[in-house]
């Protein structure tokens, strides 16, 4: 491809070092008559840069071309499992589904003789609140023996019980016309109630206002304005992770101990063990404990065969188009993945020791399993705080940067190359490439909430714009970034209103909270920033099942609903299994490590770049993305993009101060009066 030296501004060697000087400022342009002829050089400066990003478009649209070609030509790599234990059904959800279901398998031959007993031709149709099937079958069968074939096989694979009768007259073929039939397709809300008891069945039905009575008997109603009121029931569900729940949303002024002394009473009602769980400053969680505790796996490994694995840059390309981040297993055991082709935008919430860290490691070392070895694409990481994202050994990252300064160039740099991207689409589909060969590049900037605070809370107004421009470069990443496989994800503590404005909570196409959410005021929790209104409620219900302080559950939203999931504990590079401090893990987790370790020594190396501040200027990191009130101050734009490795991937000595893993990195900060500081 195209120098990607030229393209990024990298230089080969160090420019010569000058002495300290303040950046100067741009100058404004006056237009005068007495500069018409340095005006003509400018302008011609103007159209010679215009002309040189002209055929740097076209020299890169070209080798695209080329590479896209390649592409097309290269062997699909092994599919990835897709789950570590077995998936359960895909539930009954709709009519239209269930339909659409049915006439997938009679498309089969061998479905249809093991539905109807016969080669029958068939098609099903939703019809109401459920499904019928019409079916010809053969002439020398009775239809009544294929209609109960039908019931029988329906029965044996989960699909529930059917009715069905022979029709009048005869099919096409001169076969019987038969008809089967269920008026309603998935589970009956109604049925864990009302196998849970009597009282649990009226209290869903509310049979006769059966949830006033039954709280009001177990001691929490309150006379409110002369009449007996009790707690609003502000949910219902039927699959609670150990049965039937509900949430109460409190009356004023009534606390959390009220329900506690409840217990007994409602035990006694439902005649079966029932807990209280709080559930923010005003709701309960009431669980009616009719199922079997939910017992985890001992260990949720993650290992290579579950993700893709590419053997040369063009299978990696391929893989690009469906790269995914592997979350962990429901309670089910159902695999959670995000698919970063149609959701490349997240959120990342938890408190410290929640397992934030963790799982963020573990889908950078996938990722890079998957697209480390695709050109130009790779990992970008900042974290102004230096927390446990900074590290060397992490693969496929090509920019580290530890400081907002340095941050905000980084997703400058983001900018850039979307802006690229952008403007090589017509250029490929002039050349007949419709489906660009862009490799993925994943943003992931932590402790981001408290880079915005500080930011937009500072008494500095030049803080503050920088903070907003950080902001508004963000919100346009989220917003176009899909388009061109550049991906992002925000990982904080606090969800605060100010750092997730409507233009990036919106785009994001998926959102994890590791941990027991954090709640707030003023709409300031986890679940109130990151979960849509409609979602809060039952986010708050599956949430009661988090432990404080138990790393490895995380909060999510899977296929449309928050579910609690548990996270996978993969392997990052640094941590051998081989380690005494590991010998705790269990012995599956410690085998899945040393196959990913494996796999990762196989994954190429990644070229990575730095910033070089402007020649001569020392106090760099008073750079932000805001230019001054008149628009003419030095900004991060001003650093310079810089390799840290060769082409071989070697590093450069010379530039070991560039790079913030290294011990001579000159972080450019404040120099400190130390002669006249008193310890």
């Amino acid at each position: 491809m195209a120098d990607i030296d030229e393209l990024l501004g990298l230089m080969a060697e160090p420019a010569p070092e000058r002495k300290a000087k303040p950046a100067p400022k741009r100058e404004k342009e006056t237009r005068r008559a007495d500069t018409a002829a340095a005006e003509t050089v400018a302008g011609e400066g103007k159209l010679s840069a215009k002309a040189s990003q002209t055929q740097i478009l076209n020299s890169e649209a070209a080798e695209l071309v080329e590479l896209a070609r390649r592409v097309s030509a290269a062997s699909e790599p092994p599919a990835p499992e897709t789950s570590v234990t077995s998936a359960p059904a895909e539930p009954e959800d709709s009519p239209e589904r269930v339909a659409r279901l049915w006439n997938q398998r009679f498309a089969d031959e061998s479905w249809r003789r093991q539905m109807f007993g016969c080669n029958a031709p068939a098609h099903a149709e939703p019809h109401g609140p459920g499904v019928r099937i019409f079916a010809e079958t053969d002439p020398s069968l009775k239809p009544e023996d294929a209609i109960k074939t039908f019931q029988r096989e329906a029965l044996a694979i989960g699909a529930g019980q059917y009715g069905g009768t022979v029709l009048a007259g005869r099919g096409p073929h001169g076969g019987h016309l038969i008809g089967v039939w269920r008026k309603r397709v998935g589970a009956d809300p109604a049925t864990p109630w009302n196998a849970a008891g009597h009282a649990a069945g009226a209290f869903y039905a509310d049979d006769k206002f059966a949830r006033h009575r039954i709280l009001a008997s177990a001691g929490l109603d309150y006379v409110v304005n002369g009449q007996r009121t009790v707690p609003t029931v502000v949910s219902i569900d039927s699959n609670g992770p150990t049965g039937p729940e509900f949430t109460l949303r409190m009356l004023k002024a009534q606390p959390f101990s009220e329900f506690e002394a409840a217990v007994p009473k409602l035990t006694a009602i439902f005649r079966t063990a029932v807990t209280v769980h709080e559930v923010g400053t005003s709701q309960v969680l009431v669980r009616l404990n009719t199922e079997k505790k939910i017992t985890w796996p001992t260990a949720i490994t993650l290992r290579p065969p579950m993700l893709w694995r590419p053997t040369s840059p063009e299978s990696a390309l391929k893989v690009a188009r469906k790269v995914f981040l592997p979350v962990g297993l429901t309670a089910d055991g159902e695999t959670v993945t995000i698919d970063l082709a149609t959701r490349p935008m997240g959120l990342v919430a938890g408190s410290p020791g929640s397992g934030k860290s963790r799982w963020v490691r573990t889908a950078i070392t996938a990722f890079a399993i998957e697209v480390a070895g695709a050109p130009q694409g790779g990992i970008l990481i900042g974290d102004a705080k230096g927390g446990e994202l900074i590290t060397a050994n992490l693969p496929g990252v090509r920019n580290v940067s530890t400081s907002v300064t340095a941050i905000s160039r980084m997703l400058w740099w983001a900018r850039q190359e979307m802006k690229k991207r952008q403007a090589l689409i017509p250029l490929l589909s002039q050349r007949g490439v419709t489906d660009p060969p862009f490799a993925p590049v994943w943003c992931i900037v932590d402790e981001w909430g408290s880079m915005l605070s500080e930011l937009l809370n500072s008494t500095d107004t030049a803080d503050q714009n920088a903070g907003k421009e950080l902001v508004r470069l963000v919100s346009k990443i989220y917003m176009e970034g899909r388009s061109v496989k550049v991906y992002m994800t925000l990982v904080m503590q606090s969800a605060l209103a100010a750092s997730l404005p409507g233009s990036i909570s919106q785009s994001a196409g998926w959102r994890l909270i590791a941990g027991k959410p954090k709640t707030g005021s003023g709409g300031s929790g986890h679940i109130e920033r990151l979960f849509q209104p409609d979602q809060q409620d039952e986010a708050r219900a599956v949430a009661a099942g988090i432990v404080e302080g138990q790393p490895g559950f995380a909060l999510m939203d899977h296929q449309g609903k928050p579910t609690l999931v548990r996270t996978f504990h993969g392997y990052t590079p640094g941590e051998e299994p081989t380690d005494p401090k590991f010998a705790g893990l269990p012995a599956e987790t410690l085998a899945s490590w040393r196959e990913t370790k494996a796999a990762l020594e196989k994954v190429p190396s990644t070229r990575r770049f730095g910033w070089a501040p402007p020649e001569g200027l020392e106090n760099w990191q008073d750079l932000s993305l805001y230019a001054g009130k008149d628009g003419t101050e030095p900004t991060v734009r001003e650093l310079r993009a810089v390799p840290l490795d060769d082409e071989n991937g070697n590093p450069i000595p010379a530039h070991f101060k560039y790079d913030p893993l290294h011990p001579e990195f000159d972080s450019g900060g404040e120099v400190l009066d130390l002669d006249s500081h008193f310890n």
